[in-house]
């Protein structure tokens, strides 16, 4: 009996032990498994390029898995000829793909035009190929959306997106063979020769080095002077606006080569003589063209390329800094670029981004970890989307550890093929990353980028403050809580303090409706609040680690200034500490103070005096002393003029950073020979996550419109009013988007002249005002029947009157040149103008020397010389009306 009872208690144990070893090894307390560092993978996902006739590839598309609006795209174009046909090369890598079905989808109104599938695809040694027949009844010459889907194997769906233009004969193959020949021959100096007449030589407009070359620049300087690069990555074009005769297109890739500096403008080295040769580097180079193509002979409109050193950070020698006495990390020579760097208090680590990869160097451990990056391999530079993500560091402690963000597209691991905002932090004593939250976002990675200047904050109590989609957001990571500050949040109504240790922001994002503003401690998450009443509102100006300055604005001061834009003239400003308590007060001598400016020596002020009723003009600058904090030593950004347009890109170190690197070791000079301080070099490991992290925040639902200025094949910024869009692109061969991705504005898309078919004019009478006259005849136009008597009626701006009967959106174009919003004409709609502060007119036809309108006012239509029509609608303030659709 005994012994049964023993045999029970053995097998009970043991039950036991198996039971702990089980649970042990299986279970974490933190829903995550930290003995299981992975590697966060590889692109797996195809890619997919069109071909054309002579089975050449153009755009390059990269697959999405996530949800994400079609219209966003504006990447890529393909032209539609007559064959009504898009031949597709996918390239599998390794996923299998057996379907491929798409859609042609109408911009303006979201509706499905075509829809089709392709189940038997050919092979051929790159790929597959499937051609897609487009059918329906699309419009020559307008955008449309396509969306292709590739069905793998085991039954997952990849996205890919694009635009397409039906255009008879759009010469596709004309116009990419001339690029292509440019751009081979700027790397033969000796065919190059034969393209100098497509150059507008002017040594005032060129580029300075060979880092920033265009049409302007010496045929040296074209064909790459000393440099004799090495193609490294493989060159396939990227539509990015095609038209009938004309076409912009990007090339990007990789070289390898040296750069020698001129040995008369060496700056930083002890021999003025000695000729300094940059050590072999790799550049990413990008080309853009504009190409007009006619029957006589192609036109190149502009071309310019610019590149920037790939810096590599285990190439990074610190015996040679430790031996020259120069104590920065060199990442080569830039044009133009920002780069963050962030270090420890005792500035033993730090941490920079440079061009998508976070670095970590441990200067006591002589360690270099890459902590996160997309583009280990040069050979992926060709199948990953290289630039379409980027990384902002939050924060580090003393102990080297890193909160930073991650947002736009992820072309790897759990994510790929998502875009959106991952939240991370590197634990730097396991040399492991650990996810914390993930955001999907349904816009592409050029729009995120442009909208990434909000509050990004992690506290200590590790809650997440973000501002995203017009709304300021808090995130418990411990408790997973989203909570949602405020819902009506602009960056322009948002104010961050430069360590992030306070936020402040406005109630209305619009100062006209606004009554108050708050200010959070992130820390401690106390609030104080500042409210205004009656007739007067609130104005959030600026932010410091210190304080917050605001002032009070009277709703009957609120004007413009003589160009149109809004004013918001305080006759006092109060700069009060984050509890709200005043530490000064400023009141101008004369007129009003409209905007701030903080530097670390001042406070700049921009003021403003009357100019007539409502209007203001500037009234000069003053300042306020602003309290010079002492300068720590700590790691910073520089960037060194070495030579006329080359400049270099350093991370300062701490001037103590030969004896940390070398601690006890000898550091005499005969002893440093001998010492090998090669870095020890690593990658961090991913932490295998089991719970889901995915936090969902919703899709704004802002009406606010936004314009978008594309030039250079890339987005360069983002506009209120479509006047300063239309002005950018004007400027830079460009086009203007909105945020419905309705095409605002292109450069060169006006025909010489235009006139308008079908308008009936309508008069001014006692109970018709000339703007309703003039907002009737646009309405009708659109064979909507609304009587200019009911819009007179209605009383409302011409804006409103027709956002509310027209069905498409108004373009507020104030502020436009005429030539400029004559591109409207160009295109089939009206512009309704003021000729003075009362009369509306609308715009109808235009030659080469002249415009036409019909006045209401005089029941007639009016044709003026061009230079007298800008002259009249100018001294009316360039007050134009149109519409997008």
């Amino acid at each position: 009996m005994e012994m049964k009872y023993f045999t029970k208690i053995l097998v009970l144990l043991a039950v036991f032990c198996g039971a702990v070893w089980f649970f042990t090894d299986h279970m974490s307390v933190e829903s995550y498994s930290v003995q299981k560092a992975v590697d966060a993978g590889e692109s797996t996902f195809p890619t997919v390029s069109m071909l054309l006739e002579n089975q050449k590839e153009v755009n390059i598309l990269y697959g999405y898995s996530g949800t994400i609006n079609v219209n966003n795209f504006r990447d890529t174009v393909m032209a539609l000829d007559t064959t009504d046909t898009i031949s597709l090369l996918i390239r599998e890598k390794k996923t299998v793909v057996k379907k491929v079905s798409y859609e042609v989808i109408d911009v303006s109104t979201g509706e499905v035009l075509c829809t089709n599938s392709i189940s038997a695809l050919e092979s051929n040694k790159e790929g597959k190929i499937a051609k897609l027949k487009i059918t329906g009844d699309l419009e020559a010459g307008k955008e449309y959306s396509l969306k292709v889907t590739l069905v793998t194997d085991a039954s997952k769906k990849i996205h890919y997106f694009s635009r397409i233009k039906p255009i008879d004969t759009p010469y596709l193959t004309e116009k990419l063979s001339f690029i292509e020949e440019f751009h081979q021959a700027t790397f033969d100096k000796e065919k190059f020769p034969s393209y100098k007449s497509y150059l507008e030589l002017d040594a005032t407009k060129a580029g300075k080095s060979l880092l920033d070359v265009n049409l302007h620049s010496s045929v040296e300087k074209i064909t790459w002077g000393t440099m004799k690069p090495k193609m490294v990555s493989e060159v396939v074009p990227t539509i990015k606006e095609i038209n009938a005769d004309t076409i912009s297109v990007q090339l990007k890739y990789l070289v390898k080569g040296t750069i020698e500096k001129p040995e008369s403008e060496i700056v930083d080295i002890t021999d003025p003589n000695e000729k300094i040769l940059e050590p072999e580097t790799m550049y990413v180079v990008t080309e853009f063209y504009r190409v007009r193509y006619t029957a006589a002979r192609v036109y190149l409109l502009k071309w310019n390329r610019s590149m920037e050193a790939l810096y590599d950070f285990t190439s990074f020698d610190p015996k040679a800094a430790v031996e020259t006495g120069k104590n920065y990390i060199n990442l080569g020579l830039i044009k133009e670029k920002e780069t963050q760097a962030v270090s420890t208090d005792d500035n033993t680590k730090l941490a920079f981004v440079d061009h998508g990869t976070l670095w970590y160097y441990d200067l006591t451990e002589n360690k270099i970890v890459s902590v996160l990056t997309y583009q280990d391999q040069i050979d992926r530079y060709y199948t990953s989307a290289y630039d379409s993500y980027n990384i902002k560091i939050l924060d580090m402690n003393n102990s080297g550890d890193i909160n930073f963000i991650v947002y736009g597209y992820v072309s790897e691991g759990d994510y790929e093929g998502k875009v959106g905002m991952i939240l991370y932090q590197y634990l730097a004593e396991q040399d492991r990353i650990e996810e914390q939250m993930f955001i999907p976002i349904e816009r592409p990675y050029g729009v995120i980028e442009s909208e990434m200047d909000g509050l990004y904050y992690l506290s200590e109590q590790k809650v997440f403050y973000f501002s995203m989609n017009n709304s300021l957001y808090s995130y418990n990571i411990n408790t997973r809580k989203l909570s949602v500050i405020s819902n009506d949040v602009t960056t322009s109504s948002l104010v961050l303090s430069t360590k992030g240790h306070f936020v402040a922001w406005q109630d209305k994002s619009n100062t006209r409706k606004n009554q108050g503003l708050t200010i959070l401690d992130l820390e401690t998450e106390q609030n104080y609040r500042i409210t205004s009443e009656g007739d007067t509102n609130v104005s959030l100006l600026a932010m410091t680690d210190m304080y917050v300055i605001y002032g009070y604005v009277k709703k009957s001061n609120i004007g413009t200034t003589e160009e149109g834009a809004t004013v918001y003239p305080m006759s006092e400003i109060y700069i009060v500490d984050s509890r709200g308590n005043l530490l000064k007060n400023y009141k101008p001598n004369k007129g009003f103070v409209t905007s701030v400016k903080v530097s670390d020596t001042s406070i700049d002020l921009t003021l403003m005096k009357k100019a007539g009723d409502n209007t203001y003009k500037e009234a000069g600058k003053d300042y306020i002393v602003n309290k010079v904090t002492e300068q720590k030593n700590v790691v910073a950004v520089k960037s060194v003029q070495v030579a006329t347009g080359y400049k270099e890109m350093r991370i300062l170190l701490p001037t103590n950073f030969s004896s940390l690197l070398l601690s006890e070791k000898q550091s005499k000079e005969e002893e440093l020979l001998r010492l090998d301080l090669t870095p020890k070099v690593v990658k961090a490991k991913g932490t295998m996550i089991t719970h889901d992290t995915t936090v969902q925040v919703q899709t704004s639902n802002s009406s606010e419109v936004r314009y978008y200025a594309y030039a250079s094949g890339m987005l360069q910024n983002v506009y209120k009013k479509a006047a300063d869009a239309i002005r950018y692109a004007d400027d830079n061969m460009g086009v203007v988007v909105d945020s419905n991705n309705h095409i605002i504005w292109e450069r060169g898309e006006t025909e010489t002249s235009a006139e308008l078919a079908g308008i009936t004019g309508v008069g001014v009478s006692s109970n018709v005002t000339s703007k309703a006259a003039c907002v009737s005849m646009m309405l009708k136009y659109n064979h909507i029947g609304v009587s200019a008597e009911e819009l007179s009626e209605q009383n409302g701006s011409a804006y409103d009157l027709l956002r509310d009967h027209l069905g498409y959106l108004p373009v507020n174009l104030t502020g436009s040149k005429l030539s400029q919003v004559l591109y409207y004409v160009s295109h089939k709609k009206p512009v309704l103008a003021m000729k003075n502060k009362e009369e509306a007119v609308l715009i109808t036809a235009y030659t080469e020397s002249s415009v036409t309108y019909y006045d209401p006012s005089a029941r007639k239509s009016v044709t003026k010389r061009m230079k007298e029509a800008e002259s009249l609608f100018e001294s009316a303030g360039n007050t134009f009306i149109s519409y997008a659709k």
